[in-house]
């Protein structure tokens, strides 16, 4: 089936037929009552994905499941459960989603995924609008989507007068038929019913794009899951399918990579440094080469990276002709990126920076030169002319003290080949910048974990309306001693750590895995909101989106943090994609 983008109205899609032909299957004909009944247990409630609720949260007002989203996309909920003064044993499972009105079913296997949220303990927090004390992130799954292996999220324990979550992921198949959808979540206190909430889908007659439009390249260490799931690198033999320690790295790298792919999210840093091909590219081809060319074993079929560095920051010129060789004859030099040098002058001097760049660029012709910088400093020290990747930090695209200057971009973006990234750094925690605490009322965009929802999951609009064509984050794997207590690092709870090491010990089952946090589903989604935004600007209603997204949005440190703003627009944006896909060509 084609892509959004390749189709872009979908009006002639063999799964619904257009306007003229058939009622919209989103017509309130079809549109399935949800019973809410007064009997209904006031002590489980149900949130969106834009909450993150403690252990001593109290009940909220909504005890029903009403969620939209598009084919191939995932779209999430929480279910809260209170227990009075006798602890609960919860366990959770949800039916097939059904349309009533053709039969169609959404099957919860394996399109459904229960997860049990951990809690972390924020101790310091990041700013001053962190909240401290336990915080839900990591999901532990019942079920492993990769290896299908039954996880010990369940049964949870709810001590009394205290609250614990449900985290509940819906992919929506590429075939789905435009409609409403209903299910039901179960819940169990031990052999006991405790409650049935109804859950009811909108599935919109349009398709996400597997690969993510919005190209990223996210950071990723040498052997930390290794470390942390085995006790040492050389331990990672363990690794199923390993033949030796630096093949059994890899492994758990692609995995990862993959993991990170179904989050719309491209590790570029995949390839383990001592595992470089040296000329011999069959195992390379055989561990990395499906993350290039859409053969993952992913949940988004075809998925693909949208960037990865050549695998040393030291040039190796036999080694870099090589590289180029095979990226060309393979195809995927589109995806090919050398990180030169971070933030220079610290990473690198300007003149080591200039130097490096002109050799590897006489190297290896072809392959973009991404340097975190912005225009001014660049263009002050003399080697914007070498740079293909412009990154700056979100700050300095727009400070706060002289406004926007994405404008200064506009000429140099005129050149073929280059592109404008950004990133975030310590800068977004507000006490970083200065030693002073920002106003309270002041946020930026950050990944921590004791930030709201919302700021987790904005930077991606805010891609949209300054244009720009890809995202930098540095590392997703810094965990410390002990990530499942506590994830401060760099100024931040959770800064460089996206996800958590699935021990056995503490998940079950025989395999580890990457186990995702909050903040990397709601990257997910804000990569899956620009998706929307992309296509309407490529429908002719570019305009509109901005309108839509600065409904909640005034600059990139200015925005409503609030759930409802967001969700509201998202529902807009999908309704008049919905709206397209019933026009007539």
């Amino acid at each position: 089936m084609k892509s959004l983008h390749g189709a872009l109205l979908l009006c002639c899609s063999a799964a619904v037929a257009s306007a003229s032909e058939q009622a919209d299957p989103l017509d309130r004909r079809f549109f399935p009552a949800i019973e809410v009944y007064k009997e209904f247990p006031s002590n489980v409630w149900v949130t969106g994905s834009l909450a993150k609720i403690g252990p001593h949260a109290t009940p909220g007002p909504l005890h029903w499941v009403e969620i939209s989203a598009a084919r191939n996309e995932f779209e999430s909920f929480q279910i809260h459960v209170r227990a009075g003064s006798n602890p609960i044993q919860l366990n959770a499972t949800v039916s097939d989603f059904v349309n009533a009105a053709t039969g169609g079913v959404i099957a919860a296997d394996p399109n459904v995924t229960v997860s049990r949220e951990a809690y972390l303990n924020v101790k310091t927090v990041t700013d001053l609008n962190g909240t401290p004390g336990l915080t839900p992130d990591a999901l532990i799954p019942a079920r492993d989507p990769y290896f299908r292996q039954a996880r010990n999220a369940f049964p949870i324990t709810i001590p009394p007068h205290e609250t614990r979550s449900v985290w509940i992921d819906v992919y929506i198949p590429l075939k789905t038929v435009s409609g409403y959808y209903s299910a039901t979540v179960t819940l169990n206190d031990g052999a006991q019913l405790l409650a049935k909430v109804p859950a009811r889908l909108k599935v919109w007659n349009f398709e996400l794009p597997s690969t993510a439009t919005l190209r990223s390249a996210f950071g990723l260490g040498f052997a930390p899951f290794c470390n942390a799931v085995y006790g040492s690198a050389d331990q990672c033999i363990k690794y199923p399918g390993s033949q030796d320690v630096l093949h059994a790295v890899a492994l758990t790298h692609a995995a990862i990579a993959a993991f990170f792919l179904d989050h719309r999210v491209s590790v570029a840093a995949v390839v383990a440094v001592p595992t470089q091909p040296n000329g011999k590219w069959t195992q390379f081809d055989a561990v990395y080469g499906p993350l290039l060319d859409g053969r993952a074993k992913t949940i988004l079929p075809g998925a693909q990276l949208t960037a990865i560095h050549y695998g040393s920051y030291t040039l190796n010129v036999p080694d870099l002709k090589d590289w180029v060789a095979h990226f060309k004859a393979k195809g995927w030099m589109p995806k090919f990126v050398q990180y030169q040098c971070d933030e220079p002058p610290g990473g690198c001097t300007w003149d080591k920076l200039s130097s490096g760049a002109k050799a590897f660029r006489e190297a290896g012709p072809g392959v973009p030169i991404l340097i975190t910088t912005n225009i001014a400093k660049a263009t002050e020290n003399g080697v914007l002319d070498l740079i293909d990747i412009l990154a700056p930090v979100v700050d300095h695209v727009h400070p706060k003290r002289s406004g926007s200057q994405r404008d200064s971009y506009n000429e140099w973006l005129t050149h073929p080949g280059k592109q404008l990234w950004w990133y975030q750094s310590c800068d977004e925690y507000e006490s970083c910048q200065d030693g002073t605490p920002g106003p309270k009322s002041a946020t930026w965009p950050v990944y921590t974990v004791d930030a709201s929802p919302v700021r987790n999951r904005i930077f991606q609009w805010m891609a949209f309306l300054y244009k720009i064509h890809g995202e930098l984050y540095f590392a997703t794997d810094v965990w410390g001693d002990d990530p499942w207590d506590h994830l401060y690092f760099a100024a931040g709870n959770g800064s460089g750590a996206l996800f958590y090491p699935g021990v056995t010990a503490r998940i079950g089952g025989t395999t580890p895995i990457p186990i995702p946090s909050i903040r990397l589903n709601l990257i997910r989604d804000g990569m899956e909101d620009y998706e929307y935004l992309f296509a309407l600007a490529k429908a002719g209603q570019g305009s509109w989106a901005e309108e839509i997204s600065r409904s909640f949005i005034t600059n990139a440190y200015t925005f409503k943090n609030d759930p409802e703003a967001l969700t509201a627009a998202r529902e807009k944006l999908g309704t008049r994609l919905h709206e397209l896909s019933q026009s007539k060509p």
